[in-house]
């Protein structure tokens, strides 16, 4: 399994031309020019790490984001068939991280969360009873934690449908195997969790995007 890490700062405005027309709609909703920044590079970050394994130019990978319970392109991005290879994509200030997980694994998710993110109120939607017995609600414990849950949830694939509060990543779950992530530094708290067996061991590596 890697994690490729990209900066927002390497957004390029070459990297339109790998979104599909869904995707290119999707930016375009964004207001903000950083947001969209933050997606486009993380589409443009997936298709070139993907097209290494899938052995096809970038912009021909196949991605799907439909929303099982809605059907909107707003999901967790995947292959047709739901992968092999599994990929999650996360962004928070100007970092993006991917992380891409081949056979055995059966699932991949990732998480990056600024250190300074305001966690007010937060400890309630978070923190399951067991955490929060142990001391788990200082802030850069809510944070650690909200990292962890995030990339479970996406490794799952059940988003928010599986509340936060409902589990504890003290002791991770049977089939998951987590990792705490420290190539950002102090500045941001980051997790990547693997469903199914953990196969080989995590490569980090940063991506010019």
């Amino acid at each position: 399994m890697t994690v490729w890490w990209a900066r927002l700062a390497d957004a390029r405005p070459s990297h339109v031309d790998l979104l599909d027309p869904v995707e290119r709609e999707r930016r375009a909703a964004y207001r903000l020019d950083a947001d969209r920044d933050r997606f486009t590079t993380g589409v443009a970050v997936s298709r070139t790490v993907l097209d290494r394994l899938l052995r096809r130019p970038p912009e021909a990978v196949p991605l799907d984001r439909t929303c099982p319970s809605c059907g909107r392109p707003h999901g967790r991005p995947r292959l047709p068939g739901d992968g092999p290879p599994f990929v999650s994509v996360s962004h928070a200030g100007g970092l993006v991280p991917v992380a891409v997980a081949d056979s055995p694994a059966t699932g991949v998710g990732v998480d990056v969360e600024p250190a300074s993110a305001d966690v007010d109120g937060l400890a309630d939607q978070v923190l399951s009873p067991a955490e929060r017995a142990s001391g788990g609600g200082r802030p850069d414990a809510v944070l650690r934690i909200w990292a962890r849950k995030e990339a479970v949830l996406k490794a799952r694939g059940t988003g928010l449908s599986n509340p936060m509060s409902s589990f504890s990543v003290d002791h991770p779950p049977a089939d998951l195997s987590l990792r705490d992530l420290t190539w950002a530094g102090p500045t941001y708290l980051a997790c990547v969790a693997v469903r199914g067996p953990a196969g080989p061991p995590l490569v980090v590596r940063e991506l010019a995007a």
